[in-house]
């Protein structure tokens, strides 16, 4: 079965190039694909739709409108929480998963990041097999700087693909960082030119996807144990984690002052 979804009311739209599926976060108000509620559930249902294609043999996953994902909505971030932990916990789990809900895919995925990727965009790409982008990308892990312990996956991917005591530095300080400087530090595959980023992710998909599935979908499922292997378990105490932050002024003040602070990847209009 084929699957393609386009829709001038979704923020996320799907193309097929042959067997490669092409993932396009759209948020049509803009804010550098920053994430909601709305935006989070439709991406999640893009992966549940794939994972019914049983002729999908790779896929790449890109912004439109110049950026990748600019991480968590900051109007929504700073939104009024419930006082009862568990329906919070819950949706923060539910936020986790349908992010990192392409690694029930078994097949290989690309990122192809265009502008940046920061806070749960950076997650996001991170959950990727593979990833392409410019040397003038923006990458910022970002979540320390509003109020928020590591979240969806990124402190366990970070540790797995270049050790602890770098991801400490880039977790904790929260400072940007260029996509030439991703490629040094081994977060990316490869840096192209800006106007070249998606071409090159899905000629590496094109090139994935012809080969055999029989040896493609047990060392998709191997790989990505090995090395990104992240239990459920590990995604619940993160979500307990964060939800203490929001019931804290500390957490609304850290978000007013990204919010008021001028920087290249500030999810603010």
């Amino acid at each position: 079965m084929s699957v393609q979804l386009k829709s001038d009311n979704c923020w996320v739209s799907i193309d097929r190039v042959d067997d490669v599926a092409i993932v396009y976060l759209d948020r049509k108000d803009g804010r550098r694909n920053a994430l909601n509620d709305k935006f989070h559930q439709e991406i999640g249902d893009a992966w549940h739709r794939l994972g019914k294609d049983e002729t999908l043999r790779a896929v790449v996953v890109t912004g439109k409108r110049g950026w990748f994902c600019a991480g968590g909505d900051l109007d929504w971030l700073s939104a009024e929480h419930s006082p009862d932990n568990v329906p919070l916990i819950k949706a923060t789990l539910a936020f986790t998963r349908n992010l990192t809900g392409l690694k029930k895919l078994h097949v290989p995925v690309i990122a192809a990041i265009n502008g940046g990727a920061v806070g749960a965009g950076f997650s996001l790409a991170l959950a990727c097999d593979m990833r392409i982008t410019s040397a003038d990308s923006i990458f910022c892990t970002r979540m320390m700087d509003v109020g928020l312990g590591p979240g969806v996956g990124l402190l366990q991917a970070m540790n797995a693909m270049i050790g602890s005591a770098k991801s400490f530095e880039l977790m904790a300080l929260a400072e940007e960082f260029s996509g030439q400087k991703a490629l040094e530090q081994g977060l990316v595959n490869a840096v192209v030119e800006p106007d070249q980023v998606l071409n090159k992710a899905i000629e590496i998909a094109q090139r994935l996807a012809a080969k055999p599935a029989i040896a493609m979908v047990p060392f998709i499922n191997t790989f990505r144990a090995l090395n990104v292997g992240q239990s459920d378990l590990s995604h619940v105490a993160e979500a307990y984690q964060q939800c203490l932050s929001y019931y804290s002024d500390e957490y609304f003040d850290a978000i007013e002052n990204v919010r008021n602070t001028k920087v290249k990847s500030s999810a603010v209009k």
